[in-house]
C-alpha cells in the first residue's frame, strides 16, 4: 500500500512548498540506523531543491520492491545543477548525501539541465547485503 505523506516547508521569502511523498510495494524490515540514514539523504535532497532550485515544485517516489531492494527518485523542475556542483560545492549537502548513499552501499545518479530541473536516482539492494556498510 502507497505511503503518502505531506512536506510543507516555507523558505526565506515564506514561499509555501509542497512535496507529496508516494510509496509504492511493501517496506521491509530493516534497521532503524538505515531508516535514519535514508531520512537524512532525502531531508538533504529536499532541502537543497529548497534552498538552491528556485522549483515551484518537487516529487519524491520511494519504491520497495519484493526482494528487498530499495528505489527513490526525486526530482525537482528548477534552474538545474551545475556542471560542476560534486567538485565545487562549497558547503557539505551534496558530499555528505554522497558519503551517506556510499556507505549504505547504494548507488547514486544525478541528471540536470539548465532551467529545467534535476533528477536524482538512488538505489539500495536488499538490506542484507547492506548491513555491514553501517
Amino acid at each position: 500500500m502507497p505511503v503518502r505523506c505531506r512536506l510543507s516547508v516555507k523558505n526565506g521569502k515564506q514561499k509555501q512548498y509542497q512535496h507529496y511523498l508516494p510509496g509504492h510495494g511493501a517496506k521491509k524490515e530493516t534497521s532503524t540506523t538505515f531508516d535514519l540514514s535514508i531520512y537524512r539523504i532525502i531531508q538533504e535532497l529536499l532541502h537543497n531543491i529548497i534552498k538552491h532550485a528556485k522549483a515551484p515544485h518537487a516529487l519524491v517516489q520511494i519504491n520497495f520492491h519484493e526482494e528487498g531492494s530499495t528505489n527513490i527518485t526525486i526530482e525537482d523542475d528548477g534552474i538545474g545543477l551545475p556542471a560542476d556542483a560534486f567538485k565545487n560545492s562549497k558547503g557539505m549537502g551534496l558530499k555528505n548525501m554522497k558519503e551517506r548513499v556510499n556507505d549504505l552501499g547504494g548507488k547514486l545518479d544525478i541528471q540536470s539541465t539548465p532551467e529545467t530541473g534535476t533528477s536524482i536516482y538512488l538505489e539500495f539492494d536488499s538490506w542484507h547485503n547492506n548491513e555491514n556498510s553501517l
